[in-house]
């Protein structure tokens, strides 16, 4: 007589072992996949937030001769400029911030002999000046 027939729950459990670590050897897998899924995913997105946040880095310098901040209406209100002085033409950095009516009324800005604060009445002329006594008005 052979141990199958004298044991035959014997026969069942070795087969119920072997489906039993075969069914371990498979959750083991793809609890192994699942953890490098998500190390995956999780590198992805601090990859792509690190990227968005590159993008959104503002430019070093903003260059050009003239920058002119607008209101709402589309109103100049203000500009800062490089604006030529008379002779010798000479290029100065000169702020200077107008009305709602587009008139100049205060400048401020660099000339030849130091710094220059004008303000302009609503006429365009020049009422109160601040400057070295050498210096010129900015809008003459």
């Amino acid at each position: 007589m052979s141990n199958e027939q004298r044991l035959p729950g014997l026969a069942h459990q070795d087969a119920l072992a072997v489906q039993l670590d075969a069914l371990a050897r498979r959750l083991d897998d793809l609890e192994r996949r699942n953890r490098r899924l998500k190390q995956i995913l999780v590198a992805a997105v601090v990859l792509l937030a690190a990227a968005g946040a590159r993008a959104q880095v503002a430019p070093g310098a903003v260059s050009g001769d003239r920058l002119a901040l607008v209101d709402a209406q589309g109103r100049t209100r203000a500009t800062l400029e490089m604006a030529a002085t008379l002779p010798p033409v000479t290029r100065y950095p000169v702020l200077t911030f107008l009305d709602a009516s587009g008139r100049q009324r205060i400048r401020l800005g660099l000339a030849a002999r130091g710094p220059v604060l004008e303000l302009v009445d609503e006429n365009g002329k020049t009422r109160d000046y601040f400057g070295p006594f050498s210096a010129r008005p900015l809008t003459q």
